[in-house]
């Protein structure tokens, strides 16, 4: 298993949802210049910010998003980031799973 955090037993701890989040705000604060006071405000980021979420949430997260079900609007503020890492609506298929049923 991947992820951040301490380690425990030679494995490293997944990381909580509340400080992906804090990881996730600080990533997008940092590469934007920008703070983050609310939640639901709406943030003006680049499609680079958002490659950074989406590569920081598989490497780190261990979650790996389906690129076409996403859109702009998935990434509009810090809850919306939040639904779209968390809700699984937004999971790309196992494909290791269908690679060995073939």
């Amino acid at each position: 298993m991947t992820g951040t955090g301490s380690m425990t037993g030679g494995l490293e701890a997944p990381m909580d949802r509340k400080d992906a989040m804090a990881t996730i705000k600080s990533l997008i604060e940092d590469q934007n210049d920008i703070t983050i006071a609310d939640p639901r405000a709406v943030l003006d980021i680049d499609s680079f910010t958002i490659i950074v979420i989406i590569t920081y949430a598989q490497e780190h997260l261990d979650i790996t998003l389906d690129l076409e079900k996403l859109d702009f609007e998935d990434f509009e503020s810090l809850a919306r980031i939040e639904e779209t890492l968390f809700s699984g609506r937004f999971l790309a298929p196992d494909l290791t799973a269908a690679a060995s049923e073939s």
